[in-house]
């Protein structure tokens, strides 16, 4: 067997005898009521795909980083408080989902997952993002929407350098980034809904690589001419 499907049954424990399951490469665990951490996957050595989304998920197994083949994970809408150390043997991650995850701090094992294409950790309550996430140099998509932050580590970000989209809607930011404008491949940049009163220049946005930018919700918003219409400014994010 090598695709699992038993997501949607009401589970509270894992089924021990999918330990037993060696070959298993996708695993589908999402919308039931696991709350232990799920000890039964370490051992499935072989695993890329792995969805324990919409648990109530509050710890990790201590090894879960022996799940080294993983490429997919999502770990949305649980509690959890952190992630294990040996999280950052996960190298081979691709794309990882923490979206309303519980956590309150930036999970600092995840700026060592150097393949990562793909990161959201939207709707949590993170209040800042650390420097080290500009080790992050594959990250193609990345959110942090619906957190708490005011502000990002810009020179940090700068080294984004594969970023395409950028989801920061719904959080407290005062200042638009203006190292965001840096990065050649960034096209799509949400900003809605922030604290945000003034923009750069129409002419530097214009000669950046952003063709869809959301505005939308920064009340005071201005920019340095106030003659443009920067409140009609809202190309919405697609």
């Amino acid at each position: 067997m090598e695709i699992l499907n038993v997501s949607h049954q009401d589970l509270r424990l894992i089924p021990q005898n999918i330990s037993s399951q060696k070959d298993l490469k996708v695993l589908l665990l999402n919308d039931n009521k696991i709350i232990f951490p799920p000890v039964e996957l370490t051992c499935l050595t072989e695993l890329r795909h792995l969805s324990l989304e919409h648990n109530s998920l509050t710890l990790l197994p201590a090894n879960f980083g022996d799940l080294r083949s993983l490429t997919f994970l999502n770990l949305s809408s649980n509690h959890f408080v952190s992630l294990p150390e040996s999280f950052v043997h996960l190298q081979c991650l691709q794309e990882l989902w923490l979206k309303d995850a519980g956590l309150t701090d930036f999970p600092m094992e995840v700026c060592s997952l150097k393949g990562l294409r793909r990161l959201s950790l939207a709707e949590n309550s993170l209040t800042e993002v650390p420097p080290q996430i500009g080790h992050l140099l594959s990250l193609v998509w990345l959110s942090f929407a619906s957190n708490r932050l005011v502000s990002l580590p810009e020179a940090a970000f700068a080294s984004l350098v594969e970023l395409k989209i950028l989801h920061l809607q719904s959080n407290f930011i005062a200042s638009f980034p203006l190292s965001l404008l840096k990065l050649k491949k960034l096209s799509a940049l949400d900003l809605s809904d922030n604290a945000i009163s003034s923009v750069p220049a129409l002419e530097l946005i214009s000669s950046c690589t952003i063709n869809k930018l959301d505005l939308r919700g920064n009340k005071e918003i201005k920019g340095q001419d106030d003659s443009l219409p920067w409140r009609d400014l809202h190309f919405v994010m697609l």
